[in-house]
């Protein structure tokens, strides 16, 4: 029961920071760059793992994905803003 306690409290901190982090990302710029900084993190990890390989495709491919996933996201978030007046 304890032990069940802190690990809800520790899942719970973790939870709160990553929100806190997603929050940051509040205009489209820092959520594409964010988005590239991390594929390139994985690219670049992936130049000490045997058997894998780093492609600059990959990276301009799923900055592009971040790109679209972005656009939809601040879209739809204007568009409730505007109509529904909610943040």
């Amino acid at each position: 029961m304890l032990l069940s306690f802190f690990g809800e409290k520790r899942m719970k901190y973790r939870i709160d920071d990553i929100e806190e982090c997603v929050n940051k990302l509040d205009t489209i710029i820092k959520t594409i760059l964010a988005g590239a900084g991390l594929s390139l993190f994985i690219e670049v990890t992936q130049l000490f793992c045997l058997g894998r390989h780093t492609d600059v495709d990959d990276l301009i491919l799923n900055t592009f994905g971040t790109v679209i996933g972005a656009w939809i996201v601040f879209t739809i978030r204007g568009w409730r803003k505007k109509h529904l007046n909610i943040k």
